[in-house]
């Protein structure tokens, strides 16, 4: 199976890391692919992990200025065409956002794309004005077929839901 990761960081961050290391891990069993912000500075870390397949898409985050609420519909959406026709074009059997505020593949599901997703929680939900977190996380309890927290301190904060699934940073490739 072909397994497409979404990783929006413009840098090397610990969720990175932490998804990079466990395709890794995965890598005899799966296909990664990765879709990064141009320009990011993870490429490198990503290609030491044997990945070939890189694609690099004009990523906008959210900010607290203006032109980033501005700018970020026009991206998500033109990022959200390329991403069907990545999809399409790789027969990528499952994506994996590794945000909770990447909304490429809620968009990508909202054109009509069957392709299921994971989502990663990898953040305390306070960390964003309750009202953007909630509506995050309605999104992708609709559209995503499970939600990966990294910890019971982040399960816990959560409401209760069956997509919900805790799986610490690195993945134990033993368990199933």
């Amino acid at each position: 199976p072909r397994i497409l990761i979404i990783e929006n960081s413009i840098d090397v961050t610990g969720a990175l890391k932490s998804i990079t290391k466990s395709a890794h891990d995965l890598k005899p069993y799966f296909d990664f692919q990765f879709i990064i912000p141009s320009k990011s500075r993870g490429k490198s870390l990503i290609e030491k992990g044997g990945f070939n397949v890189v694609y690099e898409l004009p990523m906008k985050e959210i900010s607290r200025r203006l032109t980033s609420f501005v700018l970020y519909f026009p991206y998500l959406l033109i990022n959200s065409i390329r991403l069907k026709q990545i999809v399409r074009r790789n027969e990528i059997s499952i994506i994996h956002v590794n945000d909770l505020y990447n909304l490429l593949p809620v968009v990508l599901r909202l054109t009509g794309n069957k392709t299921p997703y994971v989502c990663h929680i990898r953040f305390l939900p306070d960390r964003f004005p309750p009202w953007l977190f909630n509506f995050w996380l309605r999104l992708h309890l609709r559209y995503a077929s499970k939600i990966v927290t990294v910890s019971q301190g982040v399960l816990t904060m959560l409401p209760a839901h069956p997509k919900f699934i805790l799986i610490h940073n690195e993945l134990p490739i033993e368990e199933k």
